[in-house]
């Protein structure tokens, strides 16, 4: 399913499905679309909600909120892992 995702939408629209990735961990789809090499706008909005979940609004905002607590714990635990 995700090849047909990656194959069926144009290049240009890979930044709309950015609504539709989760952030919690490597979603599928959003490796197949890292792995095809997407153009720099894509990879700026991909780092961009992720790292700044607040920074939208509506249906999508409060599950980012949740996914970001999910990538601070991740991280804590990869420093200690490092120490």
């Amino acid at each position: 399913m995700v090849g047909v995702i990656v194959q069926r939408i144009d290049r240009d629209e890979w930044p709309r499905l950015l609504d539709y990735i989760s952030f919690g961990g490597l979603d599928p789809v959003l490796e197949r679309l890292l792995d095809a090499e997407p153009d720099e706008t894509f990879e700026a909005k991909a780092a961009w909600a992720f790292t700044y979940p607040d920074a939208f609004s509506g249906a999508r905002s409060s599950h980012l909120i949740g996914r970001r607590k999910v990538a601070e714990e991740a991280l804590a635990s990869t420093k200690r892992a490092a120490v």
